[in-house]
C-alpha cells in the first residue's frame, strides 16, 4: 500500500494499521461479492430469455396431438420463405413435412394473413384446427 493511503488511514481512523487494512479488505470483498452477484443475476435473466426457435416451436404445440406419430404431412404458407419451411420440418420431426398440399393432412403456416387453400386439383380442404398463432391443420378431402 502506498504511503499516502496508509497515512490517510492513520489520520482518518483511530484504528491501527492492521485494523484499517482489515476494513479495506472487507470492503473490497463485499464489493467483489456484490459485483459477482449482479453478474450472476444478469446471466440467469439472459438464460431465461426464449430464443427465436423455441418461440417458433411453441406456435405448433396445440396441433402436435392431432398429427400422426410418423408419416408425411403437406405444407401450405402465406409466403415461400425457406427458413419457415425448414423450421417447420425441424419442429414437427420425426414427421416429414412435404412442401406441397397434396397430402391427407396439411399444416398451414401463416404469419401475415391466413390464406386457406381452396382447391388442389380435385381436392378440397377442411379445417381441423386453427390456432391464433397462425398455424392451421387441414384435412385434404380428395373427391
Amino acid at each position: 500500500m502506498g504511503k499516502g493511503v496508509a497515512q490517510w488511514l492513520r489520520c482518518a481512523t483511530p484504528l491501527g494499521q492492521d485494523e484499517a487494512m482489515t476494513i479495506v479488505l472487507v470492503l473490497f470483498t463485499i464489493l467483489s461479492v456484490a459485483t459477482y452477484a449482479r453478474l450472476a443475476i444478469g446471466l440467469r435473466t439472459e438464460l431465461a430469455r426464449v430464443d427465436d426457435v423455441t418461440r417458433y416451436e411453441r406456435r405448433f404445440d396445440d396441433i402436435r396431438d392431432h398429427l400422426p406419430a410418423r408419416g408425411t404431412v403437406g405444407y401450405h404458407a402465406d409466403n415461400n420463405a425457406s427458413a419457415e419451411y425448414y423450421l417447420t420440418q425441424y419442429t414437427l420431426a420425426p414427421i416429414i413435412v412435404a412442401h406441397t398440399p397434396d397430402h391427407p393432412l396439411v399444416v398451414g403456416n401463416y404469419y401475415y394473413e391466413v390464406i386457406h387453400p381452396e382447391r388442389s386439383g380435385n381436392a378440397t380442404f377442411r379445417i381441423l384446427r386453427e390456432l391464433e398463432s397462425g398455424v392451421v391443420l387441414y384435412h385434404r378431402d380428395a373427391t
